[in-house]
C-alpha cells in the first residue's frame, strides 16, 4: 500500500498521545483522563499495524514462493528489533536494572506472554504492546504458511484470520483474570492478538467503506470516528477508573472500533492529506519517528523530569516534547533509516505468471511430501518444547500436560518419518514415555494427596515448626507460594523505578496490591497505610523506618501491621495535647543504607518528630560479608507438574549440597564488619542535625543460636546460610545496642516475649510477623515510646481513663 500522509499523521499523534500522558502521570494518579487517552492510543496503534501489514500478508498468501513469508518476517524484525534493543539497553542501564531477572524476558518479548512479570518490577512497561506486535508477526506468518501449503484462496485466508480473532476472544473470555484486568488481561500478549487482526480485517473491507462514504458523504466518516472516540473513552474510563466488569469485557471491541473509525476517516480523506504540499512532509516525518517516540519517551522522562520538574507543567511539556522529537529525528535518520534501506524486497510476479509456477510447486510438494511432513513435525516439536518449558516453569499445570503430550506425539511422528519406529527398543521406549505422560496427571494428583498436598494447593498455611509438624518440605512449599504471591500481588503493583536513580525502586503513591486476602495500600505520600497530609496540623509525627517486617506481610483480610497496631494503642491508651500520628515507612527489601536516602528525600520534608528504626535482616551481609559469598540454596517454586517440580528441586538440592561441601572445605573465618555501626551512627547524626528524636530497636527472629537444633535446621532448609545468619543477627543486635549507649539514643529491646519463640505462632517465617507477633511488638514499642513521649514538653501525655 502506498504510504499515506493521513495515516502517518495518525502514527505520530498516537505516539505523542502515549508519551505526553506518561509524563504528566509519572508518580501520580491524579490524571485518570490522561491514562485513558494513553491506553486508547496504544489500541489505535494495534489496529493501524494490522491495517498496514494486510497488503503484505495477502501478497504472501498468493505468492508461489515460501521465501516471501521469510521476507515478511525479516522486514518486520529489521524495522522493530534494532531500535527496541537500543531502547531496552539504554533504559536498563539508566534505571539500574541490568542484573534484573526480567531483562532476558524483555529481550525475547516474553515478559507478558501469558501473564505479567511477577518476580521483578516492570521497568520498561511500554514493551508490553511491542510484545503483542512481535507475537502477531510470528503467528500470522505461520497462518500464511499453512494457507500457502493448502492453496487457500484470498477469501479463505481472510476467514482464517477472522476465526483466529474469534479464538483469541474466546480464550480471553474463558481464561482472563478480570479481577486483575489491567495487568492480566489488557496487557497480556496472548489475549490481545485479536486487536491487530481487526486492523487486517478493516483493510479487507476498506474499499467498500470508502465507496460507501463517497456516496453518503465523507464527513460522515469523521462523525463516526468522533462517536467511536466518545464510546471508547467512556468504556476505557469505566474499565480503568471504576473497574467495571462489563466495560472491561467490552473494551477490546470498542477500542478496535475506535481504531477502525479513526483509520477509516483518515483514509477517505487521504487525497487531501497527500496533496497538502506544506503539511504532508510533516505527516510523513511524524510517521517515521512515531516508533522511536514510543520506544524512548520513558527514558526521556527519567532523564529530563529531575532536571526540569521545578518548572510549570506546560513549560516542562514543551521542553520534553521538543527534545524528544529532536532526539528521535536524529536517531531515525542516523540509525533506523540505514537499516530500513537494507531490508530485503519482495520479488513480485504477475498473477497470471504465478499460476503455472504455483501448479509446478504443488507437483513438487507431492513428490516431496515427506520433506514437508518432516519440516512440519520439527516445527511442532520445537513449538511444543518451548511451550512445555514455559508452562512447567510458570506452574500452568493443565497446559503443561497438553503441551508435553503434543511434544511426545511429535517425537513419535519424527521417529516414524526417520524410519526408526521399526526398531523394537526405540518403539518400546517411545511407548513407555507416552504412558508416563498419560499417567503423570494421576501421579501428580496422588502426590498432592500426601501430607504436604494441602500446602501445594494453597489450602493450609504452614508457617511454623509446630504447624508443619517438623516437616521442612511442607514449610518450604508454603513459603514458596507465599513469596510468589508477594511478588505477583504486591511488589509488581506497588513498586516503580526511581526517577532520580538513587534507589532500586520507590513505592508508587496511591497504588494498591493484594496479598492473598489482604489489601496492601500505598497512600498519597508513598507510604503504606491511609492517606495523610503534608502539613502535620499540630500532630506529633512518628515514622517507623525499616524493612518488610515493618511494612508488613499480613495475608488475611482484616489483619494489621504492627505500626497500625501501635497507632491503635496510642489512640486507645494515651491522651496527649498533640495527636500522635504513626506512619509506616517500612519498605520491602530495603536496608538501612537505602532508607537513609529515603529519610532525607521523603520523610524530612514531612517534618517528623520521631524516627523509630527497626532494621536488620536485609543488612546481615553488611555485618558478615561472607554471607554474600556462600553458595545459595535453591528456592522451591511451584511447577507445571508437582511431582516433576519436586524431583527437579531435589536434584538442585544435591548440586547445592556439593557446592556447600566444597565451600566448607575452605571455610573462611567469620570477621564482622563495622559498616552497620557507621550506618546506625549516621542515622542518629541525621536525627540530631534535624532536631528529630531517633529511637533504635534490635531485631527479633523466630530462632536464635540457642534454639533446638532441629528447629534451626527446619528453618535453615529455606533460609540459607542459617549457620551464618543467626550469629550475624546477634552481632547486628549488639551493634545497635552499642550505638544507642554510645550516643545516648533511646533503645527498644524487642526480644523479650518475641525473639526465639518458635513455638508460639508469632512469625510466618524467620523474621516476618503473624498478627499475634505484630500485636506483641506493637505493645513493646508502645511501652517504650510512651515513656519517651512523657519527656516531651509539648505533649503532656497521660494514660487514657
Amino acid at each position: 500500500m502506498k504510504r499515506l500522509a493521513s495515516l502517518d499523521l495518525l502514527r505520530g499523534v498516537a505516539a505523542l498521545a502515549v508519551a505526553i500522558p506518561h509524563y504528566v502521570m509519572l508518580g501520580s494518579t491524579d490524571w485518570p483522563a490522561a491514562n485513558v487517552i494513553s491506553i486508547l492510543a496504544v489500541e489505535i496503534f494495534f489496529v493501524l499495524s494490522g491495517f498496514v501489514l494486510a497488503p503484505q500478508l495477502l501478497f504472501c498468501v498468493e505468492s508461489v514462493r515460501r521465501s516471501d513469508i521469510w521476507t515478511f518476517l525479516v522486514r518486520r524484525w529489521m524495522r522493530t528489533i534494532p531500535p527496541y534493543l537500543v531502547a531496552l539497553i539504554a533504559i536498563t542501564l539508566v534505571s539500574g536494572n541490568l542484573a534484573a531477572s526480567s531483562f532476558p524476558q524483555y529481550l525475547f518479548y516474553v515478559q507478558n506472554l501469558f501473564r505479567p512479570l511477577t518476580d521483578q518490577q516492570d521497568y520498561f512497561a511500554v514493551a508490553w504492546s511491542l510484545s503483542v506486535e512481535e507475537c502477531f508477526y510470528v503467528v500470522v506468518a505461520a497462518i500464511v504458511l499453512v494457507a500457502n501449503m493448502f492453496r487457500a484462496s484470498r477469501k479463505q485466508f481472510i476467514v482464517s484470520i477472522a476465526l483466529f480473532a474469534v479464538a483469541i476472544i474466546a480464550l480471553r473470555t474463558l481464561a482472563g483474570d478480570n479481577a486483575h484486568w489491567d495487568a492480566q488481561v489488557r496487557r497480556v500478549t496472548i489475549f490481545r492478538l485479536d486487536a491487530i487482526a481487526f486492523g487486517f480485517l478493516l483493510y479487507c473491507a476498506i474499499d467498500r467503506l470508502d465507496a460507501w462514504f463517497a456516496k453518503t458523504g465523507r464527513w460522515f466518516a469523521v462523525g463516526a470516528a468522533a462517536l467511536t472516540f466518545a464510546a471508547a473513552f467512556i468504556c476505557g474510563w469505566q474499565a480503568t477508573v471504576h473497574s467495571s466488569t462489563a466495560a472491561q469485557h467490552a473494551y477490546p471491541f470498542i477500542a478496535a472500533l475506535l481504531g477502525a473509525g479513526t483509520i477509516t476517516a483518515l483514509y477517505v480523506f487521504r487525497a487531501a492529506f497527500n496533496g497538502a504540499k506544506s503539511f504532508a512532509p510533516v505527516c510523513f516525518f511524524l510517521g517515521k519517528v512515531s516508533y522511536t517516540i514510543y520506544l524512548f519517551h520513558m527514558l526521556a522522562i527519567l532523564l529530563l523530569r529531575p532536571q526540569i520538574g521545578h518548572l510549570p507543567l506546560v513549560v516542562q511539556l514543551v521542553i520534553y516534547v521538543a527534545l524528544l522529537i529532536a532526539f528521535c529525528a536524529v536517531f531515525f535518520f542516523s540509525f533506523e533509516a540505514p537499516i530500513l534501506a537494507a531490508r530485503p524486497h519482495y520479488k513480485r510476479r504477475a498473477l497470471e505468471e504465478a499460476a503455472p509456477a504455483r501448479q509446478a510447486m504443488l507437483a513438487r510438494m507431492k513428490e516431496r511430501g515427506s520433506l514437508a511432513g518432516f519440516a512440519g513435525t520439527l516445527a511442532v516439536i520445537a513449538g511444543s518444547a518451548v511451550l512445555t518449558r514455559y508452562f512447567f516453569f510458570n506452574a500452568w499445570q493443565w497446559p503443561f500436560y497438553g503441551s508435553v503430550l503434543v511434544l511426545i506425539l511429535g517425537l513419535a511422528a519424527l521417529l516414524i518419518l526417520l524410519r526408526l519406529w521399526r526398531f523394537g527398543g526405540v518403539r518400546t521406549a517411545a511407548l513407555a514415555l507416552f504412558v508416563f505422560v498419560l499417567a503423570l496427571p494421576v501421579a501428580d494428583y496422588l502426590f498432592t494427596r500426601t501430607s504436604i498436598g494441602a500446602v501445594l494447593t494453597g489450602a493450609t498455611p504452614v508457617y511454623s515448626f509446630r504447624d508443619a509438624k517438623g516437616d521442612p518440605d511442607a514449610f518450604r512449599m508454603w513459603w514458596a507460594q507465599y513469596v510468589a504471591e508477594w511478588g505477583r500481588g504486591v511488589l509488581a503493583k506497588i513498586q516503580g523505578p526511581d526517577p532520580q536513580g538513587q534507589l532500586p525502586f520507590i513505592l508508587i503513591p496511591n497504588s494498591r496490591g493484594k496479598f492473598f486476602d489482604a489489601d496492601v495500600p500505598i497512600n498519597n505520600l508513598g507510604f503504606r497505610g491511609a492517606d495523610t497530609t503534608v502539613d502535620k496540623n499540630g500532630r506529633y509525627r512518628i515514622f517507623i523506618v525499616g524493612e518488610s517486617p515493618v511494612f508488613g506481610t499480613m495475608f488475611r483480610a482484616g489483619e494489621t501491621t504492627w505500626p497500625e497496631a501501635l497507632q491503635g494503642l496510642f489512640d486507645k491508651s494515651l491522651r496527649c495535647d498533640r495527636k500522635i500520628e504513626v506512619i509506616n515507612a517500612g519498605v520491602p527489601a530495603a536496608g538501612l543504607s537505602d532508607n537513609l536516602v529515603r529519610i532525607e528525600r521523603f520523610m524530612l520534608p514531612l517534618k517528623p518528630d520521631m524516627l523509630v528504626s527497626y532494621h536488620g535482616y536485609n543488612g546481615l551481609a553488611v555485618v558478615d560479608p561472607q554471607i554474600d559469598l556462600m553458595p545459595r540454596a535453591p528456592v522451591y517454586h511451584k511447577r507445571g507438574s508437582p511431582l516433576l517440580g519436586e524431583a527437579s528441586f531435589r536434584v538442585a538440592m544435591q548440586a547445592y549440597t556439593k557446592r556447600l561441601e566444597a565451600y566448607n572445605a575452605d571455610k573462611k573465618p567469620t570477621v564482622f564488619s563495622d559498616t552497620a555501626d557507621k550506618l546506625y551512627s549516621q542515622l542518629v547524626a541525621l536525627g540530631q542535625k534535624n532536631g528529630i528524636k531517633v529511637v533504635l530497636a534490635n531485631l527479633s527472629a523466630v530462632v536464635t543460636q540457642s534454639s533446638p537444633q532441629e528447629v534451626i535446621d527446619f528453618y535453615g532448609r529455606v533460609f540459607q546460610p542459617i549457620e551464618r545468619l543467626l550469629p550475624a543477627i546477634a552481632e547486628q543486635n549488639r551493634i545497635v545496642e552499642n550505638v544507642a549507649k554510645r550516643t545516648g539514643t533511646p533503645f527498644v529491646d524487642t526480644r523479650p516475649g518475641l525473639d526465639g519463640k518458635w513455638d508460639d505462632d508469632l512469625f510466618v517465617d524467620i523474621v516476618h510477623f503473624t498478627q499475634k507477633g505484630s500485636n506483641r511488638i506493637a505493645k513493646t514499642m508502645f511501652d517504650k515510646l510512651s515513656s519517651e513521649l512523657a519527656h516531651e514538653p509539648t505533649m503532656n501525655c497521660r494514660p487514657a481513663e
